[in-house]
């Protein structure tokens, strides 16, 4: 299935459902925010790759649904950097190309309030979209493809109470992707030529914080 396609449906089942709840104030939330994620690297037969650590930036939008739940559907973006080693193409890790990789996902979390903290926890699913650009010339001529895989979270934090209709968000998280998929490399300055397969699960972790704007 298609990206567009995807997006399409997470869209509209969350119309459906704004459409289909008796609202009252207070029941959507916008937040943004802006963390760190760990890097992570993923091993095969002739050495790992790497995806280095980075900031990262998203935007969540949030539905209160019944009491102490809330339905999401939130995007994340990281910059960051793709390294290889290998006994082969490179045998001191090296730049292979930087990455963009962006989340999507729909989901939700329950809450408790103490006072003026609301503790939660939640999760979701949806697509991960893993982008390279810029190769390294050096380890290959060609372009690596894009990847798009479907994709777990888990998150727990805490948003604590400025005001009536605004909350300051501290949270930790964990995408998973179902699995990372190939990467062919071919040509460079030695002219090897690898293709490289990467299917196990991988947990990337991170946390961040943000502003919650209740309208």
């Amino acid at each position: 299935m298609k990206l567009s396609h995807i997006s399409q449906y997470v869209c509209l089942g969350f119309i459906l459902l704004v459409f289909s709840q008796k609202l009252s104030s207070q029941d959507f939330e916008i937040t943004p925010s802006y963390g760190y994620q760990f890097g992570k690297t993923m091993n095969y037969g002739f050495g790992h790759i790497e995806i280095d650590e980075s900031n990262q930036y998203g935007m969540t939008l949030g539905l209160k649904t019944i009491e102490n739940f809330v339905i999401e559907l939130s995007y994340t973006h990281q910059n960051t950097m793709l390294r290889i080693r290998d006994i082969d193409i490179s045998p001191v890790e090296s730049k292979l190309s930087n990455l963009n990789i962006d989340w999507i996902m729909a989901g939700g979390y329950s809450y408790f309030s103490i006072k003026n903290i609301r503790p939660f926890a939640g999760g979701g699913f949806g697509v991960v979209i893993f982008s390279p650009y810029n190769e390294n010339p050096n380890i290959t001529n060609q372009n690596i493809d894009t990847s798009i895989r479907y994709a777990f979270s888990i998150k727990g934090g805490i948003n604590i109470n400025l005001s009536h209709r605004i909350e300051l968000n501290f949270q930790g998280n964990m995408y998973m992707p179902l699995e990372w998929g190939s990467i062919y490399i071919a040509g460079g300055s030695n002219g090897t030529t690898r293709a490289i397969n990467l299917r196990s699960t991988i947990i990337i972790g991170g946390f961040s914080g943000g502003l919650v704007f209740k309208l």
